[in-house]
């Protein structure tokens, strides 16, 4: 590497650096106030710290590619001012060859938002997702604020007046029991007790309403032992789309294509997935596979599926048309239609993940393409000019990604070719822009 080559690119790696010091602290404000949020709700510190470094991979994604692109408009915009560039030209140097190392900068760039897109950001997002879940569920009742309903295990509201320790005054319950009734739980007085992932209640001057399914009607005790079971265990969370590597989701698709052109194939595939007939101990299936998950509804739903019936349903039962309908075969058809209305757009949805992923990667490379001739081509009087249309350009990009994924479930519309439109948009300026600084 040359002497004016090892200027340009030492140049430009330390504006790129600076940038992104400052933008990935800029970014990072909104992580901050979210850890500030747990802290005050008394998480743990190693938590904390976890769930910290877990939000930190999905900034830096964001934040190479704007560095790069202010990094290329201010280095080429200060190179264009001082004239170096015009006398680079006056000693017969080509732009291309001093367009070339920081491109391939740029390209080395992009190879790392690609792993960081595709692996790293999405796994983290899951860390983050199940550290969070698993926080609260083993914080319990420590983030229970008094004089105010609570969402507690198992669907539970838990109200009581205060909290001394161990000890909780003016308790009220309301849970559902196994038929979906609302049961009623008061208490003057309450211990709680954590024996392993159990919750246990010993009640003091107890009402319960109703005892239980078999057993209508209140039941009054001086005192009564109440154990929720799993309390504090968390919840296995299906898997997400956004939340999958690049690798799973280039399996799940043919999948997911394949249950979309044939529904009767849900049977024979939760039949072959071992996870599928698996149960937790809070009833719900071990398998975490999103289209696993869709074909076990539509199983077992068999043929409940009826554009015309949930229209109809929709129209004539107005718990329905509210979403609370109790009558369990209106849940039943109306969970069939909502599983396959998902299934509709599943495949189209993983497309434009995995298209997105790999746009958002090339995002470095672009925006060196078209910040390198933008700066170039600015001077002292427009110096803001080549800025407001790079940082527009980049506006767009991410605009777009935006609005791919608004419409990831409208195959028609083919939202995986939108996202690389701002990719085409830089590429055709680029062609237009370097000859003319040449």
């Amino acid at each position: 590497m040359k002497t004016i080559e090892r200027y340009i690119v030492s140049s430009f790696l330390t504006a790129i650096l600076l940038c992104w010091l400052v933008l990935t602290f800029v970014l990072s404000i909104g992580l901050l106030v979210k850890v500030t949020s747990l802290i005050a709700k008394g998480m743990p510190v190693g938590v904390i710290g976890e769930y910290f470094l877990t939000g930190i991979p999905q900034t830096i994604g964001f934040t190479i590619p704007l560095s790069v692109l202010i990094g290329a408009l201010l280095v080429f915009g200060r190179l264009s001012t001082d004239s170096e560039i015009a006398a680079m030209r006056a000693c017969g140097i080509n732009l291309l060859r001093v367009m070339l190392w920081p491109l391939l900068l740029a390209g080395g760039l992009s190879l790392i938002c690609l792993q960081i897109h595709n692996e790293i950001a999405p796994r983290s997002e899951e860390a983050r997702l199940q550290l969070a879940l698993n926080a609260t569920s083993n914080m319990g009742l420590d983030l229970m604020e008094p004089g105010t309903f609570n969402d507690g295990p198992n669907q539970m509201k838990i109200w009581f007046a205060s909290r001394d320790g161990e000890w909780l005054s003016d308790l009220r319950i309301y849970d559902k029991t196994k038929s979906g009734k609302d049961r009623e739980i008061r208490a003057t007085r309450a211990r709680v007790n954590r024996q392993g992932d159990n919750l246990r209640l010993d009640l003091y001057k107890a009402t319960i309403d109703p005892m239980d399914d078999e057993h209508p009607g209140a039941a009054h005790a001086d005192r009564f032992s109440h154990e929720v079971p799993d309390a504090f265990k968390a919840a296995r969370r299906t898997q997400k789309v956004r939340t999958s590597g690049s690798r799973e989701l280039r399996q799940l698709l043919p999948v997911a294509e394949k249950l979309h052109a044939d529904t009767s194939q849900a049977a024979a595939m939760v039949r072959s997935c071992p996870d599928c007939s698996q149960r937790t101990s809070k009833g719900k299936s071990a398998c975490r596979n999103p289209v696993h998950e869709m074909a076990r509804i539509l199983q077992q739903s068999p043929g409940l599926y009826d554009p015309t019936l949930v229209k109809r349903l929709k129209t004539t039962c107005q718990e329905c048309r509210a979403r609370g309908c109790a009558d369990p075969s209106h849940a039943r058809i109306l969970l069939a239609a909502n599983a396959y209305a998902r299934l509709q757009g599943l495949p189209s949805e993983i497309r434009v993940e995995l298209h997105k992923r790999l746009a958002l990667a090339c995002a470095p490379f672009c925006f060196a393409l078209i910040g390198i001739p933008l700066g170039i081509r600015s001077h002292r009087r427009e110096s803001t000019a080549g800025v407001a249309i790079g940082l527009g350009i980049a506006l767009l990009y991410y605009v777009v990604m935006i609005l791919a994924e608004a419409l990831k479930r409208t195959p028609a519309l083919h939202p995986e070719l939108l996202v690389w439109l701002p990719a085409a948009i830089c590429v055709a300026l680029a062609v237009w822009l370097i000859p003319k600084n040449q």
